[in-house]
């Protein structure tokens, strides 16, 4: 397998994992790093940005069943617009 560098050490693709009866874990542990970026190493802070905005080909067409990803993404650029200069 190819070394991505990610937040989550996967082996094997997908890298977003979806929402089951609990939220996607891979969603879960981007929205965390991101909510703790100020107190994170930044190469943390860069594979959670990184992570946050891989979209695959299931969850462009299932987005139900991406929901906590979408909507921290969402969120975060939401914040990333209002903390423009």
């Amino acid at each position: 397998s190819e070394n991505l560098d990610l937040l989550l050490p996967f082996t094997v693709y997908p890298v977003t994992l979806p929402d089951k009866e609990l939220p996607s874990p891979s969603a879960t542990l981007v929205n965390t790093s991101l909510a703790l970026a100020a107190k994170l190493e930044p190469a943390y802070r860069q594979r959670a940005h990184a992570a946050l905005h891989i979209a695959d080909d299931k969850m462009v067409e299932s987005p139900f069943f991406y929901a906590t990803q979408i909507v921290t993404l969402a969120t975060m650029d939401k914040k990333e617009t209002h903390e423009a200069p």
